[in-house]
Order: C-alpha cells, then sequence, then structure tokens
C-alpha cells in the first residue's frame, strides 16, 4: 500500500483528451480553482475546448465559483509529456476502445510521479485492462463523471484488479474535496452503476416506443414528471420504501410484489440493429429537431442549476 496526492493537495489537474467529457471536466475544474493543463491531439482543438469552456462558465458562475476560479488557468499542449509535467491528478478522458485506453495509460504512466493517481472516466471499459502495461497500475482507478459533467456531482470509482485500495480511497477523497458526490463500487462490472441503471430504463422506452405504446413526448414526459421527480430527491430502493408507508419495503413488497414480476416478465428486449436505429433516430428526430441541439443542452443546463440550489442543503447558522 502507498500513500497518493489527494484532496486540498492536489493544486494542477492533467486532463487527456478533451471532447464532451473532457470540457466539462475543465470548465468543472477550473471552476473549483484549480489549475489545469490539457492534452490534446490537434493544436487547433484548443480553441475548440475554450470556447467549450466558455459556453459552460455561467452555469458555473450560478453554482458559485470557488476562490481563485479563473479560465486562463488552462494550458493546452500537443506533447503528453509537457502536458502532465507538474501535475498533481490525471484525468483520462479519451475515446471508449480498451487498446487505445491501455496504450495511453501505459504512456500515462511513465510521464508522471508514482504518488499521482490516474483516473479514467471510461463509461464501461474495465480498469484492470487498462492498467495492464503500467509499472505503476497500483495508482490507477476508474473516475466516471455522469454528465454533463461540469454540472452532475455523481462520480463512480472502482479500482482494477491491481489497483492499491489505498488510491481508491485517496480517488474518494479528492472527487469529495472538489465537490462532487463519489460512489464506490466493491467490483468491476461493465458499466458500473449509473450508466445500467439508466440504460435498463431507456430500453424499456425504445420498446415502449417501437411496439406503439406512447410517443416520444409522452414517453419522456412520463419518465419526467413521474419516476424522475422522486429519483431527484430519494433512489429507487428509498422510493419504494416511502411507498410502503408505515411497513415500509416490508409492506411495499407484499403489496406490490407479484405486480413487479408480471412487469419484469413483461419487459421487452428490442436489438439495436440498423432497422431499429433508423426507427428511433427518425421518431426522436421528427420530435425535438424543432430546436437545436445547443440550445436544448443550455436550457437544459439552466434547470439543473436550479434544481441543484432547489435541493442543496440549508447552510448552517
Amino acid at each position: 500500500m502507498g500513500t497518493y496526492r489527494a484532496g486540498a493537495a492536489i493544486k494542477t489537474v492533467g486532463l487527456v483528451a478533451g471532447g464532451y467529457v473532457g470540457a466539462g471536466w475543465a470548465a468543472f475544474l477550473l471552476g473549483r480553482g484549480l489549475c489545469v493543463r490539457a492534452w490534446l491531439r490537434r493544436s487547433e482543438a484548443g480553441d475548440e475546448l475554450r470556447a467549450e469552456i466558455d459556453a459552460l462558465w455561467p452555469d458555473l458562475e450560478r453554482l458559485g465559483l470557488a476562490p481563485g476560479a479563473d479560465r486562463a488557468r488552462l494550458e493546452v499542449f500537443t506533447s503528453l509529456e509537457e502536458a502532465l509535467a507538474g501535475c498533481d491528478f490525471v484525468q483520462e478522458n479519451a475515446a471508449e476502445n480498451a487498446a487505445l485506453k491501455a496504450e495511453l495509460y501505459a504512456r500515462i504512466d511513465g510521464c508522471v510521479a508514482p504518488d499521482v493517481l490516474i483516473a479514467s472516466s471510461t463509461s464501461s471499459l474495465s480498469m484492470t485492462d487498462m492498467q495492464a502495461g503500467c509499472r505503476h497500475p497500483e495508482r490507477c482507478v476508474l473516475g466516471h463523471p455522469f454528465t454533463p459533467t461540469h454540472l452532475m456531482r455523481l462520480v463512480e470509482v472502482v479500482g482494477g484488479g491491481r489497483t492499491d485500495p489505498v488510491a481508491v480511497d485517496a480517488a474518494m477523497a479528492t472527487y469529495t474535496c472538489w465537490g462532487k458526490m463519489p460512489v464506490r463500487l466493491s467490483r468491476e462490472i461493465f458499466g458500473h452503476i449509473g450508466n445500467r441503471l439508466a440504460t435498463a430504463l431507456w430500453r424499456e422506452a425504445v420498446n415502449l416506443l417501437l411496439e406503439g405504446v406512447a410517443s416520444v413526448e409522452d414517453i419522456d414526459r412520463a419518465v419526467v414528471e413521474g419516476p424522475g421527480r422522486k429519483w431527484a430527491i430519494s433512489g429507487p430502493f428509498e422510493s419504494y420504501h416511502l411507498s410502503g408507508g408505515k411497513g415500509g419495503m416490508t409492506r411495499f413488497l407484499e403489496s406490490y410484489a407479484a405486480g413487479i414480476q408480471r412487469r419484469w416478465d413483461d419487459l421487452g428486449t428490442p436489438v439495436l440493429d440498423a432497422p431499429t436505429r433508423a426507427r428511433i433516430s427518425e421518431l426522436v428526430e421528427a420530435r425535438l429537431s424543432d430546436v437545436p441541439v445547443e440550445r436544448r443542452a443550455a436550457q437544459r443546463g439552466a434547470l439543473l442549476v436550479n434544481l441543484m440550489l432547489a435541493l442543496a442543503p440549508p447552510a448552517e447558522a
């Protein structure tokens, strides 16, 4: 077991690759008053990254910037070695390609001191596979954010087969220090927690759409105005526990288990083959293409900020 830089000791974060997730991380970290050194393959991608950060910055301003927050603390490099020089923590955001990430991790491992954590934003892949070529695999962890990364607090954390448990502790402490809400997985599983849960719901949403049960608009509305409203406050276990009244989960299961089992047995299993993908795209585009994606994303961001402010715990007197 080793000792790793964590929490308030981290002043400079190395960002490996940009894109949608990387830009969200960059904006968030800058908003927390940290220095960010970003490695991007293309020199022109630096201007793209700065433009994306500028677009996200108003959301962070509304939530409240940390002392020292400054977009000028971003530096962009096309050399991985230069980008990671002096970094206290690394957040990797490369494409979801197992071989690419394993190669990249081996390179990152050679660029930073052994006590620097290397975290991956991968939404599904195994840390065990990614750390295979590292000389110091013990400090490699999963740090998967939920998007939009600059706003959503969830970060899923787990180590690979050769990860030091102390490194996982350090990652949990670091994300907590930054204001994120990390959850720890006891073991690796494809897709982690949040994406598996979201995918299960979306599979049935696709099934209902393809079966002609309801429209795109009404399926989305049913989630937003139904379980989604409660899940923003309490998760599925607590929600169903409360649905049991004074009897809690025991009473809920006594009353509803048979109906739940029948629904489980009746859930659809659509296959995302080419015709199915085309049909989903056709129906969703027909419903949502009237407003540009960028404007919808901005509207969602503003509403998420409202929600986060509304759900923030009251300040102590």
